[in-house]
């Protein structure tokens, strides 16, 4: 690079400077001098400039293939390792947010540009289980995994107005080892849903699909650290 500078700037100084030649020249070779100039700061520029990034668009979920019919819920996010962790709910049978929903979970080691195949990290039988909200511990490394739970049957209508088989649920699991394994999944729903609050609403801690932030020098909340350690 520095050897094509050199060149560049031996070939400026070869010529004479433009107010020495512009009496000299006619209009066309001016505009051609003119021209040979900002080809060679252009040439310049280019040479010294970092390639331009590429986007990469990679399918991780695709409905139909796999054990599911449809995708969705996603959520991403990158371990203290480096680890990049994509969630999503498996709905099995339709699109709809009723009926047999599964948690699952991708993991790419190289930015995403590899991943390794699906697990399943949380799957309650014929239930619905998603609303998958990650939280990393950038302190320990764990990673806090937030879900909701509730009747696979039930409607979101029917849950919003005193479900005879229940409300929606909130739900806890982590990892230690960047999500390679999972504890089960415990309830919680006592320390975070008022008996209150609508019947189908998610605590505000947790509505998704997003992330809560850990300010710095705090500390995950305690119901976390204290119940499900």
């Amino acid at each position: 690079m520095e050897r094509v500078d050199r060149s560049i700037s031996r070939n400026i100084r070869l010529h004479p400077p433009l107010t020495a030649v512009s009496s000299r020249l006619n209009y066309p070779e001016m505009k051609r001098y003119a021209l040979t100039l900002i080809a060679l700061f252009l040439i310049a520029c280019a040479a010294t400039s970092p390639p331009e990034p590429t986007l990469i668009q990679t399918e991780l979920f695709t409905a139909g293939e796999g054990d599911y019919h449809s995708y969705r819920i996603p959520a991403l996010i990158t371990t203290s390792k480096g680890t990049v962790l994509a969630f999503c709910e498996g709905r099995k049978n339709s699109r709809s947010d009723s009926g047999d929903i599964d948690l699952l979970l991708r993991r790419s080691f190289d930015n995403g540009e590899t991943w390794d195949p699906i697990q399943v990290i949380a799957d309650h039988a014929e239930d619905t289980i998603g609303n998958p909200t990650p939280v990393i511990d950038r302190d320990t490394g764990t990673i806090w995994l937030l879900l909701t739970k509730n009747a696979g049957e039930a409607t979101g209508e029917q849950l919003k107005n005193s479900y005879e088989a229940g409300t929606r649920t909130v739900w806890v699991t982590h990892s230690n080892d960047d999500g390679m394994t999972w504890v089960e999944a415990k309830e919680i729903t006592e320390d975070t849903k008022k008996p209150e609050w609508p019947r189908r609403r998610h605590p505000t801690s947790i509505r998704t699909p997003r992330h809560p932030l850990r300010p710095p020098q705090a500390r995950i909340r305690p119901l976390l650290l204290t119940h499900h350690l």
